[in-house]
């Protein structure tokens, strides 16, 4: 049977007017059609570029909305005490904690972050300040709080000529001076350590020798680099046994010929106990025979070293012609 004409006018019409409500639906949300139905997914109105979030107290990122909506978007923090959001999704971290911030389209749709808000990590050291001798070795030691953080702490030393440091925190006493020594945890916070570097005890006490021979109208020992490396070897020694023998039986003068060091005329003194060079030399010039070495007109040359062990320190003076 054939449709009339008014009959076939008004299904168009009806067809039509589905069609564009249909078309409209598809503008403001995601939809599908399944056995004759329309089936909204809410999810794909808005979302952000991240649903949980990370940050330090005092730290801020901006969230980035997609909106399919078309519409305007407001921001909402669930606890501001925790994280802040302005109108632009900027979201600042307040306190510890945790905070949903949720993106909101004027006709409904939100999206949410969840904002964890932790301890910004702080850093302190062992030492505070430090007195060193030249070529003296110390390692500082850096605590991050909160002790489960996951930062990483760098040193930095403003004066390299004065002190090196290390990635470990490992200081080496290089000259004469004053330097800061910094470690820096990630995110910024910084501890110091002020190093002033004093003479070596080698150079002191050779300087302090030197003074005693100018009160007596003698020339200077020259300070011999390859002397004190074997007065390094005989102050180790003297931990095992404090004598003019060495640890093997032999004489301490063996140390020059291991080592192929020639001279015509060697002297040993030793010591152990004294903390600094000035209290080690008044001990030698108080003693009749360690006297008799530093003022010998004989000697040309010197070598020196301190070792320091369990607290006690070991010196030893080699003299050379």
């Amino acid at each position: 049977m054939k449709l009339s004409k008014k009959i076939l006018s008004t299904v168009l019409t009806a067809v039509m007017v589905q069609s564009v409500l249909t078309a409209t639906v598809v503008m403001n949300v995601s939809a599908t059609q399944q056995n004759n139905s329309i089936v909204v997914s809410q999810a794909t109105a808005i979302s952000l570029d991240k649903t949980t979030l990370s940050l330090k107290v005092g730290d801020m990122y901006t969230l980035t909305a997609t909106n399919n909506t078309g519409t305007t978007i407001t921001w909402k923090s669930s606890n501001a005490n925790v994280a802040t959001v302005n109108s632009k999704g900027r979201v600042v971290a307040r306190g510890l904690g945790t905070a949903n911030i949720t993106a909101i389209t004027s006709d409904g749709y939100k999206a949410v972050c969840t904002v964890t808000v932790k301890q910004k990590p702080t850093v302190s050291l062992n030492k505070t300040s430090l007195t060193l001798r030249e070529k003296d070795i110390y390692t500082l030691t850096a605590t991050v709080t909160p002790q489960d953080s996951e930062a990483t702490v760098t040193f930095k030393s403003s004066n390299a000529n004065v002190v090196t440091v290390n990635s470990k925190g490992r200081i080496v006493a290089r000259g004469q001076g004053t330097a800061t020594v910094k470690a820096i945890v990630t995110g910024g916070a910084t501890a110091s350590c002020e190093v002033t570097v004093q003479q070596s005890y080698v150079d002191e006490v050779i300087e302090l020798v030197n003074i005693e021979r100018e009160k007596e109208g003698l020339s200077p020992l020259e300070k011999r680099e390859d002397v004190c490396e074997l007065a390094d070897i005989r102050a180790e020694e003297l931990v095992e046994e404090f004598s003019h023998t060495r640890p093997d039986g032999r004489s301490c003068f063996t140390v020059f010929t291991d080592y192929d060091v020639s001279w015509s005329a060697v002297g040993e003194n030793i010591a152990a106990g004294y903390r600094t060079p000035q209290a080690v030399m008044n001990g030698w010039m108080n003693s009749s025979g360690h006297k008799a070495n530093i003022l010998s007109q004989k000697f040309t040359g010197i070598g020196v070293s301190m070792y320091e062990q369990n607290g006690v320190k070991y010196w030893v003076q080699l003299f050379i012609r």
